[in-house]
């Protein structure tokens, strides 16, 4: 089953964070799970799974709302990010293509960014 990331949807710095960046979440998506990221002592961020039917399922739409917990600077998220493809093996010949990208429009994240990421089916 094929999928395309539609892409990023909402990245903004909120103050009172938590319920403003769940109200990026399309109205019809319903909380599968969360979960959050630490490394050693340092939270990094809360992930958040969303799907229509609230529950997951593979041939389902997936929203993945990220609550950013620390500032990290864009450079640092790329490298991470192709770090992180390398030790789960993922070949693709369109990684570059893929980092490039990334490096054109994510910005330095700041302590209370969202990011949400709808999966589009095709």
């Amino acid at each position: 089953m094929r999928f395309i990331l539609c892409g990023i949807i909402a990245l903004f710095s909120l103050s009172s964070y938590a319920t403003e960046c769940t109200d990026s979440v399309p109205d019809d998506f319903s909380k599968v799970g969360q979960t959050r990221l630490s490394v050693y002592f340092w939270d990094v961020y809360d992930a958040t799974l969303y799907s229509p039917s609230g529950k997951y399922q593979q041939d389902e739409r997936q929203a993945l709302l990220l609550e950013y917990l620390r500032d990290i600077k864009a450079k640092d998220l790329i490298e991470t990010t192709e770090e992180e493809w390398q030790k789960l093996e993922l070949n693709s010949d369109k990684h570059e293509q893929w980092l490039e990208k990334l490096d054109s429009i994510w910005p330095d994240i700041k302590e209370g960014d969202c990011l949400l990421l709808v999966e589009k089916k095709d």
